[in-house]
């Protein structure tokens, strides 16, 4: 494996762990916290916290596949 390969799994790892952490949160009825750097924010809707929740369910898949290439 040669460096750049390396750096990519490390990445991949945290990405997955962090995603892992996120949803853990969902299911236990947390709110998933996204930010930005404009100070305009309503908040999300409960629609809005589900979609969030299943797209980062399908990076982890993603992530984990490419991991497992690797």
């Amino acid at each position: 494996m040669n460096k750049e390969t390396l750096n990519r799994a490390k990445e991949l790892e945290g990405d997955i762990k962090s995603i892992e952490v996120l949803l853990e949160e969902h299911k236990k009825k947390h709110w998933l916290m996204v930010t930005s750097p404009r100070p305009y924010n309503e908040g999300q809707s409960r629609r809005f916290q589900e979609e969030l929740a299943q797209w980062l369910e399908e990076r982890k898949e993603a992530y984990e596949k490419e991991l497992e290439k690797l």
